[in-house]
């Protein structure tokens, strides 16, 4: 049950209990957010600094993505959130292992891409020997096992351009869960991320540029049949926030023939979501 201390946990992974205190935190609000994390802060701001580069530039649009693989460059206007019309205020590029990138990026992205799956393995890991057994066996194979590198794995490179004006709406990514198994978020240069609890109220995640930032994805929810649950957040712009806004999230997946539910493989949800964000 969700009381009114619903807080994102701070959790150091250099701390003796990390994995109870990483399970603990997800339980309670779906999120955590780690520090001493598996994620080279050096090549964060490194691949930041080259796709704000590529995000100023015409050259974005010689990237545009296409709906086979869902690679590449979305432009402004391209996404909505799950049971929204309108669309949200952010532009993106998509990157799996094997897909096409910038050169001037190529570098540094392929090896944030390698860590972020290093260190997601080793997440799902630990977490997986802290879960009740019945949970566990539930699952149709180990935990670390699922995740893949193929077509629903990937790394977004995020860019929230300012708001036109002072008094525009200060939603620039509106509510909704992560697909996802798990998502892992690094790099974020402003605040803005919220969760909602089950009450309705919304909290501000704690900021930290260098923190990596972990939450629960659909797709985990089903497969421990609400044990872990996916939690409801979005992206605000505040008073506080007057200029652009970058992250890196990554969105780990499982095999696309992988059954998440008794009525449901991933690749099937996968292309429900797709048509539900207006991209398919």
């Amino acid at each position: 049950m969700i009381t009114t201390d619903f807080k994102v946990k701070t959790v150091d992974c250099a701390s003796p209990d990390f994995a109870e205190q990483f399970h603990q935190s997800l339980k309670h609000t779906g999120f955590a957010s780690l520090v001493n994390h598996g994620i080279e802060l050096n090549l964060v701001r490194d691949t930041l600094k080259e796709w704000e580069t590529f995000f100023e530039s015409g050259e974005k649009f010689d990237y545009l993505y296409n709906r086979e693989d869902y690679l590449g460059f979305y432009p402004m206007g391209t996404e909505n959130a799950k049971g929204y019309s309108k669309k949200n205020h952010l532009e993106y590029f998509h990157y799996r292992e094997g897909g096409v990138l910038p050169e001037k990026t190529k570098a540094n992205t392929e090896k944030i891409f390698r860590q972020f799956m290093t260190f997601g393995k080793y997440l799902l890991k630990r977490l997986e020997k802290t879960l009740p057994q019945n949970v566990q066996k539930a699952f149709p194979k180990p935990l670390s096992e699922m995740m893949t590198e193929g077509p629903h794995t990937v790394l977004r490179i995020l860019h929230y351009p300012p708001l036109e004006s002072e008094g525009g709406d200060p939603i620039l990514g509106a509510e909704h869960e992560d697909l996802s198994l798990v998502s892992q978020l690094v790099g974020a240069t402003a605040p803005g991320l919220q969760v909602k609890d089950r009450t309705g109220e919304w909290h501000d995640v704690p900021y930290d540029s260098e923190a990596l930032v972990v939450n629960v994805g659909d797709t985990f929810q089903k497969l421990t049949k609400g044990y872990l649950k996916s939690t409801t957040h979005r992206v605000m712009a505040f008073e506080r926030f007057k200029g652009h806004r970058y992250s890196i999230p990554c969105f780990i997946c499982v095999q696309k023939d992988l059954k998440i539910s008794e009525d449901q493989t991933a690749e099937e949800f996968f292309q429900e979501r797709m048509r539900e964000n207006g991209l398919s």
